[in-house]
């Protein structure tokens, strides 16, 4: 039992010294990357007026498919990226890239309930990145969300 805890401990001490990158705060898109805590302007995102604060970018505008929506400020400050992934996605997956990126997360909400979304959480002082799986959701059932957390409360 001594010898399995010691294993134990060297492998999540090795794990803790793996570097992972930082959060990202961006998206790419087909039209231009969408940043966090910068203002998109109309031209960035098509269809927007300058006091809209949901903005959708087109479908087929990202990489790997899905939808987009992009919430901003009244002012135009880019607060939240949405990202609906299609339906053939694999959340474990996803997950698992995901964790050898960042790294692992802050908290992993596992329900008892199948029905139940699960979520995944990642942050850093400016930024969260939720991926979400909710088998509730008729349209897209993994999505994720990046939030800037300087400018945006917790949910």
């Amino acid at each position: 039992m001594n010898a399995l805890r010691r294993v134990l401990s060297a492998v999540t001490l090795l794990a803790a010294c793996v570097r992972h990158e930082p959060l990202t705060s961006e998206t790419a898109t087909a039209i231009g990357s969408v940043k966090l805590g910068v203002v998109g302007v109309p031209a960035d995102l098509p269809g927007a007026s300058q006091g809209d604060t949901v903005v959708g970018i087109p479908q087929g505008g990202i990489a790997g498919g899905g939808r987009l929506a992009v919430y901003r400020s009244p002012s135009g400050v880019v607060r939240r990226i949405w990202r609906d992934y299609p339906q053939s996605v694999d959340f474990l997956r996803l997950a698992s890239e995901h964790r050898r990126r960042y790294g692992l997360p802050a908290t992993h909400d596992r329900p008892t309930d199948p029905e139940a979304a699960e979520r995944i959480v990642w942050e850093d002082p400016r930024t969260r990145l939720e991926l979400v799986r909710d088998p509730r959701r008729s349209a897209a059932t993994v999505y994720s969300l990046l939030v800037d957390r300087l400018s945006t409360s917790p949910r």
